[in-house]
C-alpha cells in the first residue's frame, strides 16, 4: 500500500508482499497536487514525485493478492486510515515500467496507453477507463467532482477527480489476474491532493496485509 505519514516531511511506505521494501520523504501542502508514481523495470523499483526520483531499490518480490478486494483511500476498513482529499488519474499499467529517469508529470488526462490494466478517477463516473472496464464498489459518499491536477491549462474535455471525506468511504474493487504484477515490470501512478493533516493514510491497497502473494500500494 502507499501509506503516507505525518511530519513536515511526510513519509511514505510502499508495502510490496509482506513488508516496507520502498521508503521515503516528501515535503507536504496540505490543498496542493502531487504526482506520484512507482515503476519497475527489472526489478528495480523507483518513485517519483512530481517527476523527480526519490527513492530506488532493488526488489523482485511477486505482487499479487489476497483475499481483500483493492482499496482505494483506505486500508482494511479501518477509519485510522481513511484518505481525506482528493484522487485524480490513477493509472496501473503490467508489464512495463514507463518511467526510469526524472520526467514532467502529464499536463493533461492520463489515457490507457498499452498494458493499461486500471484506469480510474479521471472520468465524470468515476469509472474504469481501461480496456477491462472493472466495476467499482462505492463505500460511503465517494463523489467525483470537476476539479483535477490540470487547473490553468486549456483542455477540450472537463478533467476529474474522485473526493474521500476521510471518515467513512472508499471504492474497492475485486482484483483478477489482469490486476497482477507477479515479478514483472509495473507502473502505479496518480495525482493526490490532501485536505487534512497527514497521519497514516492511505491512497491505495492491494491484497491481505503480510501475505507473500498479496501487496500493498
Amino acid at each position: 500500500r502507499v501509506l503516507f505519514r505525518s511530519g513536515s516531511q511526510t513519509r511514505y511506505e510502499l508495502n510490496m508482499a509482506g513488508s516496507y521494501t520502498v521508503a521515503g520523504t516528501v515535503t507536504w501542502s496540505l490543498n496542493t497536487w502531487y504526482h506520484f508514481a512507482v515503476s519497475r523495470v527489472s526489478n528495480s523499483v523507483k518513485v517519483f514525485i512530481n517527476g523527480q526520483l526519490s527513492t530506488t531499490v532493488t526488489n523482485s518480490n511477486s505482487i499479487g493478492y489476497g483475499t481483500v478486494a483493492a482499496q482505494v483511500g483506505n486500508w482494511f476498513s479501518t477509519p485510522a486510515y481513511y484518505w481525506k482529499g482528493y484522487i485524480s488519474n490513477m493509472r496501473w499499467i503490467r508489464g512495463t515500467g514507463i518511467y526510469t529517469n526524472t520526467f514532467t508529470p502529464s499536463t493533461t488526462p492520463l489515457t490507457a496507453i498499452s498494458n493499461t490494466t486500471l484506469l480510474t478517477c479521471s472520468s465524470a463516473n468515476g469509472a474504469d477507463n481501461s480496456p477491462n472496464n472493472y466495476t467499482f464498489t462505492r463505500t460511503g459518499s465517494v463523489t467525483v467532482q470537476k476539479f483535477g491536477p490540470f487547473a490553468g491549462t486549456t483542455l477540450p474535455t472537463p478533467y476529474y477527480g474522485a473526493y474521500f471525506d476521510g471518515s467513512s468511504d472508499w471504492l474497492s474493487f475485486t482484483l483478477g489476474t489482469p490486476l497482477t504484477f507477479g515479478t514483472g515490470d509495473f507502473t502505479i501512478e496518480f495525482w493526490v491532493n490532501h485536505s487534512a493533516s497527514i497521519t497514516n493514510k492511505t491512497v491505495l491497497y492491494i491484497g491481505d496485509f503480510n501475505q507473500n502473494t498479496g501487496s500493498g500500494a
